[in-house]
């Protein structure tokens, strides 16, 4: 019985570390997340709201949870757009992102932190 909770024990610790190990990956600190406006109109309704050229982008607040990701497209040195969807991500500063890279995403309300996986 000793055995089998000693297993037991050591399998969750296992799991626990497994399940963070994307944390020792390169960081990059997120400083909005945002969906693109439909119209000019639309984005008179909200504050803080990013403008690249004719485009609108309005912050969103997200649930708070762990994301796997993949990198769209480069909009500006600091926003990126994501694939599977229409969120688009504004760095604190400019990573260098390629736009097949991915990694996890931690999101808290409307900040987070994108954790790049390494190339193998």
């Amino acid at each position: 019985m000793k055995k089998i909770l000693l297993l037991l024990v050591l399998c969750l610790n296992i799991s626990i570390v497994l399940g963070q190990e994307y944390k020792a990956w390169e960081k990059h600190d997120i400083e909005g997340i945002y969906i693109m406006a439909k119209s000019k109109d639309e984005a008179k309704n909200y504050n803080n709201v990013l403008r690249e050229g004719v485009d609108y982008y309005i912050p969103t607040e997200q649930e708070d949870q762990v994301l796997f990701i993949r990198v769209s497209k480069r909009i500006t040195p600091k926003l990126y757009k994501l694939k599977d969807g229409e969120m688009y991500i504004l760095f604190s500063f400019p990573p260098f992102l390629f736009d097949s890279d991915e990694g996890m995403m931690e999101i808290k309300g409307n900040k987070g932190i994108f954790y790049k996986k390494p190339a193998l």
